[in-house]
């Protein structure tokens, strides 16, 4: 236990991920800022979920939960800013529109409520948070989501909090690259336009909300058909910006390692039913 920020150890275990419930989101009081994690934990708003890499891609355990797709206001809250107040709570409030509007939604993956901000202890994190400092097991546990994010976006029913600044920063199109596609026998492939409209929610907010749908239909456009080697090269291009710019060089190359593993599972899946009939006859 620490007691500083009411953890249990095995809440960070590694592959167990966490979800604010249904009824925590709510709960909470749009006149003030959403919680971070730590906060989230100490109010028993969140629901841990354990799954390995095959679990991801083979069963979609996630289909009752949104993974949020959205651009941070401020540098240390994603959805509150002194200096412009009217995006105070504007995603809060709308989760909760939303939310109402769907029952059969149980959570949601928020990066700021369901992951440990702050920097990290040997200063290495060079983003800037008003949360504190990551001990050892959060640093830990932010990397490895860092890591596997991928894994949510593609196989997770995606919200896109969709404004005019989402469309040039580097996170908001790598994961709004993963949520028009989907994991299939030949790696990742773009979803149908029925998938995506099973799947793919989009908010447009701020001045895109006047745009009668083009910002939408241009993020869709910009991504759902690209390959994964398509999709690596626009998200190389200079002006897609990104604070931290090892990102580009960290993670885009995970893109053809994820395409690979995908394969591969499917072909180790294909192989156990195989074996599991030949057992029976």
């Amino acid at each position: 236990m620490n007691p500083l920020h009411g953890y249990r150890s095995e809440d960070l275990q590694l592959g167990r991920w966490a979800f604010v419930k249904r009824d925590a989101v709510l709960s909470w009081d749009a006149s003030k800022p959403m919680p971070e994690f730590r906060d989230a934990v100490k109010q028993d708003a969140l629901e841990f979920i354990k799954m390995s890499t095959d679990e991801f891609i083979l069963e979609r355990k996630l289909s009752q939960y949104w993974i949020i797709s959205h651009r941070w206001f401020s540098k240390s809250h994603p959805d509150w800013d002194k200096n412009l107040p009217q995006n105070n709570s504007a995603k809060l409030k709308k989760l909760q529109e939303l939310l109402c509007e769907h029952e059969e939604i149980r959570g949601i993956w928020l990066d700021f409520c369901c992951v440990p901000q702050g920097n990290d202890a040997d200063g290495s994190d060079t983003y800037v948070h008003d949360n504190g400092v990551r001990d050892e097991a959060e640093q830990l546990y932010f990397r490895h989501t860092l890591g596997n994010i991928k894994l949510l976006y593609l196989t997770g029913t995606v919200l896109i909090f969709l404004d005019q600044k989402y469309m040039g920063r580097f996170w908001t199109q790598f994961e709004a690259f993963l949520s028009l596609h989907k994991a299939g026998r030949k790696g990742v492939v773009p979803k149908t336009d029925q998938d995506v409209e099973d799947d793919v929610f989009i908010c447009e907010m701020g001045a895109a909300s006047a745009s009668a749908g083009a910002v939408r239909n241009s993020l869709i456009d910009t991504w759902r058909t690209k390959s994964v080697h398509e999709a690596i090269e626009v998200l190389s291009q200079p002006d897609i910006d990104v604070m931290n710019q090892s990102d580009k060089a960290v993670i885009l190359p995970r893109l053809h390692d994820l395409n690979k593993n995908v394969i591969e599972i499917f072909m180790n899946d294909d192989k156990r039913r195989e074996a599991a009939i030949d057992e029976k006859q």
